[in-house]
């Protein structure tokens, strides 16, 4: 998504008239203190700072995706991958397999699979083994290069990495959300 954020400050420093620097934080810290002028942050981190207290910030944008799935509407999706040679062809066949999140203020890489969990009962120790990536696009690399059997993907960052590297999904992927 770098890209995208990359070409978004570049417009708006542009429109404004003024230099626009990309900074890509490796925590929250920066957007509590107000550190930088803009933003961009996952609906949980910022409904979780915002409760807290600690968010300076005010959502102005939000991305409207196009593709049926979004109907028009800015919303997103977790969208659980696997390798294509992978014989995993549902969710639980994931029991007892390594797993790969982004952070743990993902709410499309992690919150969702925990809420997913707690919905079916499993509440400890599903995954044979979990490991935090920092990012979607690590974790995309994590199960492509089979150091992880799954992961679950923000529906955008996957349908770019699916654009940018000519990949194509499993159809049950295809039919879930």
């Amino acid at each position: 998504m770098e890209r995208v954020y990359q070409g978004i400050a570049n417009a708006l420093g542009a429109e404004l008239g003024v230099p626009a620097e990309l900074v890509v934080e490796t925590s929250y810290e920066n957007c509590v203190n107000d550190v930088n002028d803009i933003c961009f942050v996952c609906s949980l981190p910022y409904v979780m700072l915002q409760r807290q207290g600690l968010s300076p910030s005010v959502p102005v944008a939000a991305p409207v995706l196009v593709g049926a799935r979004y109907s028009g509407l800015p919303i997103y999706f977790s969208d659980v991958i696997v390798r294509t040679d992978s014989d995993i062809t549902s969710f639980d066949q994931l029991r007892g397999q390594s797993w790969a999140y982004n952070e743990p203020m993902s709410q499309s890489g992690y919150g969702i699979t925990r809420f997913h969990l707690v919905e079916i009962g499993e509440t400890n120790g599903f995954f044979g083994g979990v490991i935090e990536a920092g990012f979607h696009e690590d974790a995309i690399r994590m199960v492509a290069d089979g150091r992880v059997a799954g992961s679950a993907i923000d529906s955008q960052v996957l349908a770019i990495e699916f654009r940018d590297r000519g990949l194509r999904s499993k159809s049950w992927l295809e039919r879930s959300s």
